[in-house]
């Protein structure tokens, strides 16, 4: 017997992709584990799925480079969890204990994390731009290379964190904790600083450009060649910070306290240090042409050699000041001594 076979014509469908939601017209990626994404799950499938993550995390298992983007953890338990490279997008962690989780390259972009427990948690290279970090404790957290570009970290705790070239331009850090963080070369241009306590910070060629660090708490900081062009530090503390080689330039520094700070080889064309305090400061080399003095007392400046006041709207005295120091530089004790002997 001859068997004939008979060719049928298939209907043409659209197929999803396997990683797509199931849902009628989403486009969404389906959750780690389920066939619908987090909009489309039902009441019941919603609480039985966050169960479902959370004795994963309890026995141990990892999570990583899993889709778990819009699901609502507020308030869980995901301390030591393993959710590298995991896309939390959207997610809400809001209240939650993620100290010590490794989330190294995680898309955490738009997650509410207000008031969440983060600190020495590994964030390296995360995604955490336009984040709600309000009131969370990043302390000692590791984020070198993070974007945290619009994030809102006001009234967080980031102190002894590694940010090393992290991206916060236009972040929100007002009232913020950051003493003794490391932020050598990070990008915090534009970026809300208000009020924040940066003490004994690392800012070592870091770039503050046009950001607004008024009434900041910056002392001892490290601020040597960082870029604070344009920037807002009126009424800021830089008790004995170094600020040598750092680009000022048209920074607004008004009644600002320098008292002891390193500002030798600045520059701070154009900037305006009208009553600032610079008791003990050291000047030398400084470029400060076109800069506005006017109301800023210079007698204790701790050294003026080869400052450059081109153009400069300079304080009453100042003549009489100058003369006093060509005068000193004749005195074997100055340090400035230039007498042939």
């Amino acid at each position: 017997m001859r068997v004939v076979f008979v060719p049928v014509t298939e209907v043409e469908t659209e197929k999803k992709p396997v990683s797509q939601c199931e849902a009628s017209g989403c486009e969404e990626k389906r959750l780690f584990e389920s066939t619908y994404c987090w909009r489309h799950l039902s009441e019941e499938g919603r609480k039985s799925y966050v169960l479902k993550i959370k004795d994963i995390v309890k026995a141990g298992k990892g999570l990583a480079g899993v889709n778990l983007s819009g699901i609502h953890l507020p308030g869980a338990d995901l301390s030591r969890a393993n959710l590298s490279g995991a896309d939390l997008s959207g997610t809400n962690f809001s209240g939650a204990d993620l100290s010590r989780a490794n989330l190294t390259k995680a898309n955490l972009s738009r997650s509410d994390l207000t008031r969440t427990e983060i600190s020495m948690a590994d964030l390296s290279e995360a995604d955490l731009s336009r984040a709600n970090f309000y009131r969370t404790c990043l302390f000692g957290a590791m984020l070198p290379w993070a974007n945290l570009s619009g994030s809102n970290l006001s009234w967080g705790n980031l102190s002894e964190a590694d940010l090393s070239s992290a991206n916060l331009s236009r972040a929100n850090l007002s009232k913020a904790s950051l003493s003794k963080t490391k932020l050598p070369r990070a990008n915090l241009s534009m970026a809300y600083l208000f009020g924040s306590n940066l003490n004994e910070c690392n800012l070592f060629e870091a770039d503050l450009s046009m950001a607004n660090l008024s009434e900041v708490n910056l002392l001892r900081a490290d601020l040597s060649r960082a870029d604070l062009f344009r920037a807002n530090l009126s009424r800021a503390h830089l008790f004995g910070a170094n600020l040598s080689g750092t680009r000022l330039s048209g920074a607004n520094l008004s009644e600002t306290e320098l008292f002891g700070a390193n500002l030798s080889g600045a520059d701070l064309i154009g900037a305006n240090l009208s009553g600032a305090e610079l008791t003990g400061a050291n000047l030398s080399w400084a470029d400060l042409s076109r800069t506005y003095l006017l109301y800023t007392d210079l007698r204790g400046v701790k050294s003026l050699k080869g400052v450059n006041f081109a153009g400069a709207i300079l304080p009453e005295g100042f003549e009489e000041l100058m003369a006093q120091l060509e005068a000193k530089k004749t005195d074997p004790k100055d340090p400035d001594y230039s007498a042939k002997k």
